[in-house]
């Protein structure tokens, strides 16, 4: 028996308005046990820490996988024997080991950074845009593929989804410490390329968490928010 890994979507009510309220609690309850063992070993990949996310209730992580525009991907892996179906593997039953979120698509007017030295985005009518946000991967996981195999699965939606709308072009971009070579090593593997740099309080912002920002839009700690400390890079296809 070996173990088998697979990347699903969590059919949330946005995208799959017939899913089972009930199903889609008990994966609000997965996904947050992943995400909180994220920011417990991963701190300095993400904006938000576990301190704040930890005080979340059962409802705040229902209304947050809930979110416009969100898409969810899960890295599950399984036992798996030859009198096994496929079929059987399922986000229930599976063991939750990764995960990253699609953010979009959105407008030029709200993907572009000015200042951030990337060149313009091409209009809306010839592409989508997207944000693709915390991929992580748990230690005992990892050196599997399983980073770019949630990559993969986040492009593969992005694309079905301007498909749909008649759309050929899909760009989708992530934000990474300067620092982070093996996350910058990573993405430039699988085709992503650097475009710029940005700010904490731009990243957030095109996150999707903008009410991490500090009223003041961190005038009151330039350093922290403001200075240009990280990488864009972008997949286009």
């Amino acid at each position: 028996m070996s173990l088998q890994y697979s990347i699903q979507r969590i059919p949330t009510h946005s995208h799959s308005p017939s899913t089972d309220p009930t199903l889609l609690f008990f994966l609000a309850g997965k996904f947050s046990a992943l995400r909180l063992s994220a920011l417990l070993e991963s701190p300095e990949s993400f904006a938000s820490t576990f301190e704040q996310e930890y005080q979340f209730t059962s409802s705040t992580w229902l209304t947050r996988l809930s979110r416009p525009k969100f898409h969810y991907f899960i890295a599950t892996a399984h036992f798996h024997s030859p009198s096994t179906p496929l079929s059987s593997h399922t986000l229930e039953t599976g063991v939750s080991v990764g995960s990253v979120q699609l953010f979009g698509p959105h407008p030029s007017s709200f993907f572009t950074l000015p200042l951030s030295g990337a060149p313009p985005p091409l209009p809306d009518t010839e592409e989508f845009k997207y944000q693709m946000i915390a991929l992580y991967s748990s230690p005992l996981h990892r050196g599997k593929g399983l980073a770019k195999m949630l990559i993969q699965g986040g492009i593969d939606t992005a694309k079905q989804e301007a498909n749909e709308k008649g759309i050929e072009k899909v760009r989708v971009r992530i934000f990474i410490g300067r620092r982070n070579l093996t996350v910058r090593k990573l993405y430039l593997s699988v085709g992503f390329v650097e475009t710029g740099l940005c700010t904490l309080a731009e990243a957030v912002v095109q996150n999707g968490d903008a009410e991490i920002l500090p009223e003041d839009g961190g005038a009151g700690d330039p350093e922290k928010w403001l200075k240009r400390a990280a990488l864009v890079m972008e997949w286009a296809g």
